[in-house]
């Protein structure tokens, strides 16, 4: 598979990376042994590059990735991501929804220097592995945080950063940058650093592409940032679900969405792989991660990733207002 460097590092990545929320369990839970062969079925598939978070699962996803990786003896490329430390907890039942098969640990936020050394350590003994090749801060932003935005990303931009560079410039990782669901918050991060690459969720898809298009794009390209996109789904809405930023979807979305999925039935081609093919378009965009719970969503999702698509469709879409390159 292909392969791209994220920024001007060392670090490449192939164009499709497999995401590992699903295999902690969000919003359902997934079977350890199914989780490793979801890994395993992407390796089979040439993917190298995998995504991680102590968020997810609450640490189970990096223990289950970590796991599955271990055994690999081939090269490969890890991310995962700091600003959440872990600590242990008991879980009442119906804590923590989006989590059903949690490890018995919460989230504190914390994005300061000290805790952004502790939390690379910790994800390195869930991973059980000497190494990740690249770090995001997690989740910076107003919708994640409202009022708190300020005080976290301060404590980002001051002492994470600084703890991010001094992991990079002693070869720690490979690579650092931002990951989130906004675009916002990345255009008030350029300024602050040099980011090797941004890692962004559902704000460059079928579905929207602004304002990431017209101002992140053009900024990441004069910065050379590179871009990582999660998300292609938005969420699962794009893949035939009913969510939209992990949430019901609106009707006038999943109305556009049909819309979306009729326009390229004229071309026999499935909304899917425009979905995960569109953000690759773009020349800033190194990889698109996919979120995988099973095997069978692996090769369906890679199906869709390497399916031919006549360049009528694309031109198709512009015309009803789907913005790319």
């Amino acid at each position: 598979m292909e392969q791209r460097t994220l920024g001007s590092t060392d670090v490449s990545v192939t164009r499709i990376g497999l995401g590992t929320a699903p295999l902690a369990g969000m919003f359902e839970p997934v079977a350890e042994s199914v989780a490793r062969a979801t890994v395993q079925a992407a390796i089979d598939g040439g993917i190298r590059f995998f995504d991680t978070a102590p968020w997810y699962g609450f640490g189970c996803a990096e223990r289950r990735v970590g796991d599955a990786l271990r055994d690999f003896d081939g090269p490969f490329v890890l991310s995962t991501k700091v600003g959440r430390l872990l600590e242990s907890a008991q879980h009442a039942p119906g804590d923590w929804p989006g989590w059903p098969a949690k490890l018995p640990f919460a989230p504190r936020p914390d994005y300061g220097y000290d805790a952004v050394h502790r939390s690379f350590e910790d994800s390195l003994q869930r991973l059980g592995l000497a190494r990740v090749d690249a770090l995001f801060l997690h989740d910076i932003g107003r919708m994640t945080y409202g009022d708190d935005h300020g005080r976290h990303f301060e404590d980002a931009m001051n002492g994470g950063v600084r703890a991010l560079l001094e992991l990079r410039d002693a070869g720690k990782i490979g690579a650092i940058g931002i990951g989130v669901n906004e675009v916002e918050v990345l255009m008030e991060a350029l300024d602050r650093a040099q980011w090797d690459m941004f890692l962004l969720a559902g704000r460059y898809t079928l579905l929207e592409q602004e304002p990431a298009l017209s101002r992140l794009f053009p900024a990441c390209e004069r910065a050379g940032t590179s871009i990582v996109i999660g998300g292609a789904f938005n969420s699962g809405l794009l893949a035939g679900g009913g969510t939209y930023n992990y949430a019901d979807a609106p009707a006038e979305l999943i109305q556009r969405r049909d819309t979306l999925r009729e326009a390229c039935k004229e071309f026999d081609v499935a909304l899917e792989a425009a979905a995960l093919q569109f953000p690759l378009r773009h020349e800033i965009v190194t990889s698109v991660l996919m979120g995988c719970r099973s095997p069978e969503e692996v090769h369906a999702n890679l199906t869709h990733a390497t399916s031919s698509i006549p360049k009528e469709l694309w031109e198709h879409l512009a015309e009803r207002g789907v913005q790319g390159r």
